[in-house]
């Protein structure tokens, strides 16, 4: 009865690590699709415990902070204000590659030509881990 239990508690602690062990910290790469050509972005984040922070900047784009940043297992959610435009992300990490999703919850996008109207109209905004 002891040796069965034991297996049960390994294999929970098995199913349940990989979405644990992941850890959203570094240097990713990113780009979005925009009418002059691709924006590319690069997003660095820090975890620390359940709070998640970072920036999103890129060449010409200074370090803008995400806000609010929290992680959850593979799952992770922060907000970015740009200009007149507050978008919350929400995220799932799968090893070197992070899917990004948002909401614009605050501000007019209806331009387009705004960096947060640009950014609002890539919905998922996909990233890989720079290495």
């Amino acid at each position: 009865m002891k040796i069965q239990r034991l297996a049960w508690v390994g294999l929970v602690v098995l199913c349940a690590s990989p979405a644990a062990a992941q850890d959203a910290s570094g240097l990713w790469n990113a780009s979005i699709k925009t009418p002059q050509g691709a924006l590319p972005l690069v997003i660095e984040l820090a975890v620390d415990g359940k709070t998640l922070t970072g920036t999103f900047s890129n060449h010409f784009i200074p370090k803008i902070p995400i806000r609010d940043g929290t992680v959850a297992g593979n799952r992770l959610s922060f907000t970015l204000m740009l200009e007149s435009v507050t978008l919350a992300y929400e995220g799932v990490l799968d090893g070197d590659t992070l899917t990004l999703t948002h909401e614009v919850i605050e501000g007019d996008t209806k331009d387009g030509q705004s960096l947060g109207g640009v950014l609002a109209s890539a919905r998922v905004l996909t990233a890989t881990r720079k290495r």
